[in-house]
């Protein structure tokens, strides 16, 4: 199943609530798998810390093309990350499809070719950008 099509099968919020769940439910690191899936060098799939607030919730926002949960990321610079794009380590058995779907979806492209691209928008943390996923600009 896609990810556009998971989507339109489930209300954001009942998708997205297992998800928020399980990744704030433990201490592992947390990525955002094959984000720099272009790139020949550094760092693939960056580890994460989520930005919480005051009452130690992580920021969320509706992603504004999905409506899925966003979390306020911070890797190499600060992204709301949309919830299905945030992983454990592949040996998560829950996070593992997450993986796996990425790195066959990196086997289609052409080189120089991207899934992701950023927008940029505002947060907690002032300039922030929002990752978007190609999938998220064919519907």
């Amino acid at each position: 199943m896609t990810h556009a099509s998971k989507t339109t099968t489930k209300l954001a919020e009942e998708y997205a609530t297992p998800i928020f769940d399980h990744l704030t439910g433990h201490d592992d690191a947390l990525y955002i798998p094959l984000l720099n899936h272009a790139q020949s060098q550094g760092d693939v799939s960056p580890v994460i810390n989520l930005v919480r607030n005051e009452e130690n919730f992580p920021y969320a926002i509706a992603h504004p093309l999905t409506g899925i949960i966003c979390l306020l990321a911070v890797a190499e610079s600060a992204y709301w990350v949309p919830i299905d794009r945030i992983a454990h380590s592949e040996s998560c058995s829950s996070c593992a499809p997450i993986w796996r779907d990425l790195k066959n979806r990196v086997r289609t492209l052409k080189p120089g070719e991207t899934f992701y691209a950023a927008a940029t928008t505002h947060s907690p943390m002032g300039e922030t950008r929002i990752l978007i996923d190609a999938e998220d600009l064919e519907n």
